[in-house]
């Protein structure tokens, strides 16, 4: 709603005439009540976006995120908030964290006594940016199979493209064959199990290869 009602600001305000990219940051500023210098520098004014890697671990009751941004010398790195939700084992759905990034490198170290069944970092896409992700192969395939939004899958899907073992092709493969499944998730597991270029990950692939949907 706030959005929006800067919209209508803006239009209203400069109908008809000349308009640069600080009116609309203005608009939007006077409806919201908040400073929103560092986005606009960061989306508009700058080149680039955030490149991350993600890596996911736990050990000693203790969950640990690693986030490290690749920063182009001579810049500074993006500031921006994560969401990271976690599964935790015998509970339905998941507990939403979110985390400040504003360094090339930050370590988020969690207390969580059993280890969780799966960790989903920026499950709704709220980061303008690429997202790599690294963590344990039982973790991603139950990601793959359970995370609640389509993205959550989908990241799976593509973190498993560097596991050439069995479990991790099968679920893979498994997906592929999902009808149900959103086709953008069972793209990214064709697209994964051709990256393993096993014999395996062929078989798997070449009983697909009629499925219905064209995307697929």
């Amino acid at each position: 709603d706030i959005f929006w009602s800067g919209i209508k600001l803006y239009l209203s305000r400069h109908a008809g005439g000349v308009v640069e990219t600080r009116d609309l940051w203005r608009a939007l500023e006077e409806v919201s009540g908040h400073s929103l210098e560092r986005f606009f520098e960061q989306a508009v004014f700058r080149a680039g976006h955030p490149s991350l890697t993600v890596t996911v671990s736990h050990t000693n009751k203790q969950l640990t995120v690693q986030v490290k941004q690749a920063v182009p010398a001579g810049q500074r790195p993006f500031a921006f908030d994560l969401d990271i939700d976690i599964a935790a084992a015998g509970k339905r759905g998941v507990d939403r964290l979110v985390k400040h990034v504003h360094q090339s490198n930050h370590t988020f170290v969690i207390p969580l006594a059993e280890r969780p069944r799966f960790v989903v970092i920026d499950a709704d896409l709220r980061v303008i940016g690429s997202v790599q992700v690294k963590a344990p192969s039982d973790l991603l395939r139950t990601q793959l199979a359970s995370a609640p939004t389509a993205r959550g899958r989908r990241m799976a899907a593509a973190a498993l493209s560097k596991r050439d073992d069995p479990p991790c092709i099968e679920a893979l493969g498994e997906c592929l064959t999902k009808g149900r499944e959103f086709w953008g998730v069972r793209a990214e597991a064709a697209a994964s199990l051709g990256r393993i270029r096993s014999s395996d990950a062929f078989g798997h692939l070449a009983r697909a290869v009629r499925t219905r949907h064209p995307k697929v």
